[in-house]
């Protein structure tokens, strides 16, 4: 009898244990979305508009870099065989 009563015992406090962890996230979370929604409400369209158009240039920005990158590493490669080409006719001719 006195086993079953301490094992009774155990799952209570396992399950509080659990309740309360459980209330602490969904508190931490749901206040966690408020302030970002809150954030959200506070910004005017223009502002909105703004960060929006912010992000585009700044996504826009890095792409155009990477291409640019691109060419002039297809350049510099075009570059290169062609000096190695002009060595090698020059060397003919000699």
């Amino acid at each position: 009898m006195k086993n079953y009563f301490g094992k009774r015992l155990i799952y209570f406090i396992i399950q509080i244990i659990i309740l309360t962890v459980v209330v602490v996230v969904l508190k931490v979370n749901k206040g966690f979305n408020k302030y970002n929604n809150t954030n959200y409400n506070n910004m005017t369209q223009e502002q909105r508009q703004a960060e929006a158009q912010r992000r585009l240039l700044d996504i826009v920005g890095k792409y155009r870099k990477t291409q640019l990158e691109e060419f002039y590493k297809r350049q510099i490669r075009g570059i290169g065989l062609l000096l190695k080409m002009s060595i090698f006719v020059l060397n003919f001719i000699k």
